[in-house]
């Protein structure tokens, strides 16, 4: 059967498509923006090393930190037309606005180790795969925040997404939902910010922080990171867990000796680029089938 990643969610039968998301196997990319990311971007401060931007050049550190940074090679766009369905994102206020957030939305970029593009120049490039598929559905994880030190930013950033997303943003619920659930609704994203940890003290809009899990086999083996998932993951008809088959993390030793070859952070079996898998989640275990 061929399968265009393109619209596959739209083409999925009816009896996939009234199951709820976390029973449905979604494909995601891990630091999903990073594509952007250049040897000329900024150093941003989100890790340790940051600190050496005061006493190194700039551009000698942002070339030290480029192949630690990028992930990706595929924009957005082009993840969502391969069939990329679950998005990565680490917000960073660039300004630290202490006394009074101006709602700009040059304040918020996303970042990795270096600066990559506007947080809205992502989210514009969303909204225009979503429009032209209106029946794909994404998830969108903010997982990290850097830089927000008062609420008033948190209220700026969620005013900058709610601008550009707010009419396919499908509002947070106790119950996951199904894909039918989404296209009924002619919503298209579920938005998980993990600045907000209970939904009492989020916008309607966004999912809180525990709707989501995300699990780290700390292993540079496909097989060992199979392992993992099958004596540790605990199947959840609760939250909206990422299962994230296809992550894999670098050991410190992985990590420094194939560094000369740039694949520090590389993360994955599949480094940039989409391949084409089959995930099976049921009470016996995980099984993953590779297809040539």
């Amino acid at each position: 059967m061929m399968i265009n990643p393109r619209s596959w969610m739209s083409d999925l039968p009816s009896h996939i498509s009234q199951k709820a998301l976390n029973l449905i196997s979604i494909p995601g990319s891990h630091n999903s923006f990073t594509y952007s990311i250049t040897q000329r971007s900024p150093p941003s401060p989100d890790g340790p090393i940051f600190r050496l931007d005061t006493c190194l050049p700039r551009p000698f550190l942002s070339r030290i930190l480029y192949p630690w940074s990028v992930t990706q090679s595929l924009s957005l766009f082009d993840q969502l037309e391969a069939g990329i369905r679950y998005f990565d994102f680490r917000i960073c206020a660039r300004q630290k606005c202490l006394n009074k957030c101006k709602n700009d939305e040059s304040e918020f970029y996303l970042a990795h180790g270096l600066y990559a593009n506007l947080l809205s120049t992502e989210l514009q490039s969303i909204l225009g795969f979503l429009k032209a598929n209106p029946r794909e559905v994404l998830i969108v994880d903010c997982n990290h925040f850097y830089n927000f030190e008062t609420d008033e930013q948190e209220y700026c950033f969620e005013s900058t997404v709610l601008k550009i997303l707010d009419n396919v943003m499908f509002p947070y619920q106790k119950n996951i939902p199904t894909l039918e659930e989404l296209w009924s609704a002619k919503q298209q994203i579920i938005f998980i910010s993990c600045h907000r940890e209970s939904p009492e003290k989020i916008h309607p809009k966004f999912w809180p922080s525990s709707s989501i899990k995300s699990f780290w086999p700390e292993t540079v083996g496909p097989r060992a990171m199979i392992s993992f998932l099958n004596n540790h993951i605990k199947l959840s008809y609760t939250t909206l867990d990422f299962w994230p088959g296809l992550l894999l993390n670098n050991t410190i030793g992985f990590s420094l000796s194939h560094y000369a070859v740039g694949a520090i952070l590389r993360r994955g079996i599949f480094v940039n680029q989409v391949n084409s898998f089959v995930v099976v989640i049921s009470e016996s275990g995980l099984q993953v089938t590779f297809l040539s």
